[in-house]
């Protein structure tokens, strides 16, 4: 009989608790009202032991809610995790991007300048050669040289 107002008491106080002090609080309180709640029915206080069941049905409600908060925190936080590391490598992608294009474009700048050195070289060795081969006097045709005869 001494045992009521203690577990009223306790109830009130764990009726807090929980929720400051966590799940293992809550675990713990649960079997500790189990354990009421059978000695008050081989005890004969069924109003009692209908009270600790409605609370410990109230706590496991409250057990699986805190749960439930934990696992989509820890999913909000892979899912933060996941988009940071997502940002970060496409970060990294980006800039060995712009560095390879960088150096493409330095290399392919040099090769055209390089080409165009080359055709310029080449274009000047053959306009020797022809200066060579063809000489600077031309020979008359033989219409230039029957116009010339006509006059």
């Amino acid at each position: 009989m001494n045992e009521n107002p203690d577990v009223s008491a306790n109830e009130g106080e764990a009726g807090e608790k929980p929720q400051d002090e966590g799940e293992a609080d809550i675990e713990e309180f649960i079997e500790i009202l189990e354990e009421h709640c059978k000695n008050c029915e081989n005890e004969g206080k069924y109003v009692e032991a209908e009270m600790a069941k409605n609370r410990i049905k109230e706590l496991k409600e409250q057990k699986k809610q805190m749960d439930l908060e934990e696992l989509l925190n820890r999913q909000q936080n892979e899912n933060i995790e996941l988009e940071e590391t997502h940002i970060l490598e496409f970060n990294n992608f980006n800039q060995d991007w712009d560095k390879r294009m960088n150096a493409f474009q330095v290399h392919s700048s040099t090769l055209i300048k390089d080409l165009e050195q080359k055709h310029i070289n080449k274009h000047e060795e053959w306009k020797e050669k022809l200066g060579e081969r063809i000489p600077i006097k031309f020979k008359p045709s033989s219409e230039l040289l029957n116009l010339i005869r006509i006059q």
